[in-house]
């Protein structure tokens, strides 16, 4: 297992979330799953935010950018 760091830039009142998943696989899968939480529950016209996912070594390894116009 290995740790993976979330942090959402954009919105405000989200602290980073750290995780312990087995592969960089399973981190994409948590990261899209909290992409759609966030779209369904924060997103609000003309809003954006970004979800950026570290690896243990704090290397970026996935960004996902939500805009609504």
């Amino acid at each position: 297992m290995a740790a993976y760091k979330f942090v959402v830039e954009g919105r405000s009142g989200f602290e980073p979330i750290s995780l312990e998943l087995p592969t960089e696989v399973a981190a994409w899968r948590e990261a899209t799953t909290l992409c759609g939480e966030l779209v369904k529950d924060e997103l609000e016209p003309s809003t954006a935010f970004r979800l950026l996912v570290f690896d243990e070594n704090g290397a970026q390894l996935f960004q996902i950018n939500i805009v609504a116009t």
